[in-house]
């Protein structure tokens, strides 16, 4: 059999690809919630905007002048950012690249103002010095950037993560589901393993079967809402 390891991107690129010949919700069956990992508001180290209310002022104050660059339509650094916006009724132009690294790059190199992306692409621009973290998404400030707030400390629910798990065809019998379930967790439950994780800015997942196949239908259904009001389709 073959199985699939993809992140939340994959699954809800369906929702803006109109040319997509799968449909995560009927196609897949979710396995294995392998890590979640926040996503980083990142900046310039020279940026004058330090922190998240900064950025909110700047934007009201001019809308659509601020630019926050993400590595495609339709990804998931895309659709937190155009929730963002109707959270805190501010206007970004977000400009897609084709890829975290170029996304990441065009803030290095002055291109953009803002770039929006997970620790697991971020945190090696933010080690080097190249950027500054100014909001990371999670539930809680990270252990490995403990002064970096969340931006839930001034958009209150406003938690969002990046997450990875393994997926099967959708007629897979349950054992045989069940039994990857296991084996996989066995091997995300190791200490070698936990403490990779951690060094990404990660962490592993160890939820149930049914609760991962809830997780991604709550997903599809809060990307869904998202990407009809904002009209949002790929090229």
């Amino acid at each position: 059999m073959t199985l699939m390891y993809t992140s939340n991107s994959t699954i809800i690129a369906p929702l803006v690809n109109r040319g997509s010949t799968f449909d995560p919700m009927r196609d897949f069956a979710p396995i294995v919630l392998a890590q979640e990992a926040p996503m980083l508001l990142l900046v310039r180290p020279d940026s004058p905007i330090r922190t998240v209310a900064q950025m909110i002022e700047a934007a009201r104050r001019a809308p659509g002048r601020l630019t926050v660059s993400h590595p495609g339509t339709g990804a998931i650094n895309h659709l937190t950012m155009t929730l963002f916006q109707r959270e805190t009724g501010t206007e970004f132009t977000l400009v897609p690249y084709t890829g975290n690294a170029p996304s990441l790059t065009a803030l290095v190199r002055g291109d953009v103002d803002f770039a929006h992306d997970s620790t697991l692409s971020g945190r090696s621009f933010v080690d080097s010095g190249q950027l500054r973290p100014i909001a990371v998404s999670g539930a809680q400030r990270l252990s490995i950037m403990p002064d970096v707030p969340t931006f839930a400390e001034t958009v209150p629910g406003h938690v969002l993560m990046f997450w990875g798990g393994v997926f099967a065809p959708r007629a897979t019998p349950a054992p045989l589901l069940d039994r990857i379930h296991a084996e996989v967790n066995d091997v995300l439950r190791q200490p070698d393993v936990i403490a990779r994780v951690h060094q990404l800015g990660a962490e592993p997942g160890q939820i149930s079967r049914a609760a991962f196949a809830q997780m991604v239908g709550e997903e599809w259904e809060r990307w869904s809402t998202v990407v009809r009001a904002a009209g949002i389709r790929a090229e």
